[in-house]
């Protein structure tokens, strides 16, 4: 079984590799979805592959339960927000792949916050740039008051 190494995921929602590679096409085309990928989006995507086969058959796979769907768009977001941004394209693309796996737009907001909660937290205990972590925050459209909750370790 394949554990994905997604910081946002909230549970211990193991895949096969099917399913791993069903996550990484994801990943991919939302690379691809905006233009020419960013060498962040590669690198996590590479990341996350692995060890992987490349010549998995993804057709059919399908994430019915709340676990794998919540990594899918986790993973998705996470490709999505490498670049510090996040695009129409992007999101266009994660909701296609989302909806084809029976998520709802609550997923989809639930998923994106978590991410963005998730990258800024990477910046937790930060003293000395304060503003500048504050500035990530509000990049990542974060509010003020939920940033230094999270800034603090008091998420």
């Amino acid at each position: 079984m394949f554990k994905p190494a997604d910081p946002a995921a909230t549970d211990d929602t193991a895949l096969d590799a099917r399913a791993a590679a069903a996550i990484a096409a994801g990943m991919k085309a939302v690379a691809l979805a905006d233009g020419e990928p960013h060498p962040r989006e590669l690198a996590m995507i590479d990341a996350f592959v692995g060890e992987l086969p490349a010549d998995i058959d993804v057709s059919g796979v399908r994430f019915d339960d709340a676990g794998t769907r919540g990594v899918l768009l986790h993973s998705l977001f996470l490709v999505a927000l490498a670049d510090g941004h996040l695009g129409a394209d992007e999101r266009a693309t994660i909701e296609e792949i989302g909806r084809a796996h029976g998520a709802d737009l609550a997923e989809f907001d639930a998923a994106e916050q978590t991410v963005r909660k998730t990258l800024l937290g990477t910046l937790r205990g930060v003293r000395v740039f304060r503003e500048q972590a504050l500035a990530v925050a509000d990049d990542l459209g974060i509010p003020e008051v939920d940033a230094a909750m999270i800034l603090d370790g008091d998420d």
